[in-house]
């Protein structure tokens, strides 16, 4: 809304917009609810800057191994700025005609003063967290609550130290306290160790990630090396690509929950617990009851045949009962599956769609077919620009065929003509798919693997394999 009231598009564009009691502090503006903390501190009226991301990716992506974050107060002095003299600051770069900052030190001034506005606690921490890296110092919570929060440095005897709340009923977070004096040593701004964060540095590394999915975390070492001078281990430098995937994509884990089991294993699974439960024996003829009643159970298609196939197994036997309603029946019952199932895949075009897929195989479940229709609606689109192209209203191959016929002065008898000769010699018998399965119907027992092979009976009285004690008629 922002950008077509502006009457401009919102590529490589970023919006910020100021608050009536901190004008000079920016707040970034990126959905609904910053645009409904915007109306609400400043009256419906505010003033908003648009800004381009164009000059600083192109900066940070191709001077990354140069980048230096450099401190900016030192024992609690604060940098000067002579803009008279012509030299550059420490730290800004030429890039072409322009100035561009280094990667962290826009960070510097990300924190002002008392009464700057955040959209909530998550990104005041955000900032927090930038703000340290760019002065190089290290800090901990003495309150972390989402309606209050209190900060210092780690040094002793520091007095750095700012505190945060909640404006009201609203979510938005504004500096209370904030003493901006640090007084430890320019050695101890050497010997700086971040307090590291997976969740936090995974939001700041989550734009080259969304970039570029096959992004390493031998990668995400460098970068970070590169454009804020600090070390991470390769375990740091993994945990920071999963989190940040987990906030591009979500949690991995919930696609899982709506996962299908293959409903043979728990059949095993039953089977097993029958056996080995101390509770009670099944014959043979029972158990087999029992196994018939877990499959009305898997293959009810509806809610009322699966209630009645779930009652006759409570009365065969509670525990029985139990133990359907433990593990899971919504993963394996059609009638209580969550989600659209064929009950039949087959995996053997799999190369073909990876293939097809390319680099969006790597992507979660949801994005992966996402990419799939793109690709498939690209496809369908390039196939109808084709059509517009045919002078007659058939393929390519058709209209060769036709002009040949043409050329030999063939006369068509029928549609069929036009896509094989009207001789028996030119037909191509159609012929039952070459398949190793036997006609009829299959065999219930399943055909055992070649790799699975059963132990050979031996006898303990003679040690001779192919028989047992009980038929055993070697003399001793």
């Amino acid at each position: 809304m922002v950008f077509r009231r502006l009457g401009t598009e919102p590529d490589e564009k970023v919006v910020h917009f100021s608050v009536k009691y901190a004008p000079n502090q920016l707040t970034l503006l990126k959905d609904q609810a910053g645009l409904d903390t915007l109306m609400e501190l400043n009256d419906k009226f505010a003033h908003i800057y648009v800004s381009s991301t164009r000059d600083i990716h192109a900066y940070t992506s191709s001077n990354a191994q140069n980048n230096r974050c450099l401190p900016s107060t030192i024992q609690g002095t604060q940098p000067t700025k002579n803009e008279s003299s012509g030299a550059l600051s420490t730290d800004m770069v030429s890039y072409g005609d322009r100035l561009i900052p280094h990667a962290c030190s826009v960070w510097d001034d990300i924190i002002v003063g008392e009464g700057q506005a955040f959209e909530n606690a998550e990104a005041f921490r955000l900032a927090i967290y930038k703000y340290s890296i760019a002065h190089r110092f290290s800090y901990k919570f003495n309150h972390n609550r989402a309606r209050y929060m209190s900060i210092q440095c780690v040094m002793e005897g520091c007095p750095w130290k700012i505190s945060a709340g909640h404006d009201g009923g609203s979510k938005s977070v504004s500096i209370k306290k904030f003493n901006n004096f640090h007084s430890h040593s320019p050695a101890d701004l050497i010997n700086f160790k971040p307090r590291f964060s997976s969740k936090l540095m995974g939001d700041i590394v989550s734009d080259k990630i969304s970039s570029n999915y096959s992004y390493l975390p031998k990668q995400n070492y460098h970068d970070v090396w590169g454009d804020h001078q600090l070390k991470m281990s390769y375990h740091q430098a993994w945990a920071t690509k999963e989190r940040a995937k987990q906030m591009l994509d979500g949690n991995v884990e919930d696609s899982y929950r709506n996962h299908a089991y293959c409903y043979r294993h728990v059949k095993e699974n039953f089977g097993a617990y029958i056996n080995r439960n101390p509770h009670f024996k099944l014959q043979s003829a029972a158990k087999a009851r029992a196994l018939k009643n877990l499959d009305d159970i898997a293959y009810a298609r509806t809610i009322e045949k699966y209630s009645h196939a779930l009652v006759r197994m409570k009365n065969f036997h509670p525990y029985l009962y139990d133990w359907v309603v433990a593990n899971g029946p919504e993963h394996w019952s059609n009638a209580l599956f969550l989600k659209p199932r064929w009950d039949r895949m087959n995996t053997n075009p799999a190369e073909s769609f990876n293939a097809w897929m390319g680099e969006d195989r790597f992507l979660p479940i949801g994005k992966m077919m996402q990419a799939h229709c793109k690709n498939y609606a690209r496809l369908l689109l390039n196939k109808v620009d084709d059509m517009h192209n045919w002078k007659i209203p058939v393929g390519n191959k058709i209209e060769k065929k036709i002009i040949e016929n043409q050329n030999t002065n063939v006369v068509f008898c029928e549609t069929t003509d036009m896509f094989s000769s009207s001789s028996s010699q030119g037909m191509t018998g159609l012929l039952p798919p070459k398949t190793k399965r036997a006609p009829g119907r299959p065999c219930k027992r399943r055909i055992e693997s070649q790799f699975m092979s059963a132990s050979a009976l031996r006898c303990s009285r003679c040690n001779q394999i192919g028989h047992n004690k009980s038929t055993c008629k070697e003399p001793i």
